[in-house]
């Protein structure tokens, strides 16, 4: 479970698109998902644009599966109580 609700300025369940960024990634020694996290909702268009507040890289895990745009990826993890923004 990822906890960003005391992280995050002013993030809801609706908003959180604006905070966070996925970047689905391949390296030689597998898949990894990089989050990029916009502390303060600024989150830019681009995938890997802008200086996140923090950046979790999460080798061998592959979000993909849980939808086809990071909206539903988003979504299906705070349905699931595994991201927790409010």
């Amino acid at each position: 479970v990822l906890d960003l609700s005391d992280f995050l300025v002013g993030a809801t369940n609706a908003t959180i698109g604006n905070y966070i960024n996925i970047d689905f990634e391949a390296f030689g020694y597998g898949v990894t998902d990089v989050i990029r996290v916009f502390k303060n909702g600024d989150a830019p268009a681009g995938e890997t644009d802008g200086t996140p507040s923090m950046k979790l890289e999460m080798l061998g895990i592959d979000l993909s599966p849980l939808g086809a745009t990071e909206a539903d990826i988003l979504t299906k993890l705070i349905t699931d109580g595994n991201l927790i923004v409010e």
